[in-house]
This record gives C-alpha cells, sequence and structure tokens, in this order.
C-alpha cells in the first residue's frame, strides 16, 4: 500500500508526534505537587522525629539530673546527720571535761580563800597582806 510520507517530511513528522505526545501541563502541575506534598510530608515527618527524640532526650536528663540531685541530698543529709551526732558526742565530752576542770579551779580557789583567810587571822588585818603573794603561794611549814 503506497504511502504519503516521504523521507524529507521526517523532521515534521518527529514534531508532530512530539507534539502529540507531549505531556499535559495539568498532568505536569498535578505530579509537581503530589511530589512537592510528598516531600513536605517527609520533611514534617524527619522534624516531627527529631522533636520527640529531643523531648525523650530532654525528659531523660532531667530524670538523671532529679536522680543525682536525689542522691547528693540523701549524702548530704547521712553527712549532716554523722557531723551532728559527731559534734554532740565532742560536746558531751567538751562539757564534762570542763566541768571537772571548773570543779577544780573551784576547789583551788577555795583552798587559796582559806590559806588567805588563816593568814589574815594569823596576821591580823593587815593591808600589806593583799599586796604581797603571801596569801596565794603554796604553803610549806618550815622545820
Amino acid at each position: 500500500m503506497p504511502t504519503l510520507f516521504f523521507s524529507y517530511d521526517q523532521p515534521y513528522h518527529d514534531a508532530r508526534v512530539a507534539l502529540k505526545k507531549r505531556p499535559d501541563p495539568r498532568d505536569l502541575k498535578r505530579t509537581f505537587e503530589l511530589e512537592a506534598e510528598r516531600d513536605r510530608f517527609d520533611q514534617s515527618k524527619v522534624f516531627a522525629e527529631r522533636e520527640l527524640r529531643a523531648v525523650c532526650s530532654a525528659a531523660e536528663l532531667g530524670e538523671k539530673q532529679k536522680k543525682k540531685y536525689l542522691a547528693a541530698d540523701k549524702e548530704w543529709r547521712k553527712r549532716h546527720r554523722v557531723a551532728i551526732q559527731l559534734r554532740e558526742k565532742y560536746e558531751e565530752e567538751f562539757v564534762k571535761k570542763s566541768i571537772v576542770q571548773l570543779q577544780e579551779r573551784d576547789e583551788r580557789l577555795d583552798r587559796r580563800n582559806l590559806r588567805r583567810q588563816s593568814l589574815l587571822g594569823t596576821y591580823g588585818n593587815r593591808a600589806f597582806l593583799s599586796q604581797t603573794n603571801l596569801g596565794t603561794a603554796k604553803y610549806k611549814p618550815m622545820g
């Protein structure tokens, strides 16, 4: 069957076929919009995952910090309690020792005052006794 297609019509023919095969611009627009929507969804998914990861890690960090704080607080309370117990113990010991020292000092002062009184009784009420160490010196009997 004879054809009307001649070889010198080839470029024209190719152009016509290309025109017919050219995609519809409405379809192109629709595919671009779908791709853009899909990309946006993927990006929002990635963003949401990152945000969730950040929130989770912040929560974990908060829990860790809280645990550390509570452990440190517990440790401090324990040390504080021990320090108070030690202080009370040493305060008791110190008070007992100081009471003993004060009693000894009072006894010495009483002995000293008795000696002074006896010397005053012996020598009469002379003024020089209060200005000398006669009343405060240890009594050593002669002989």
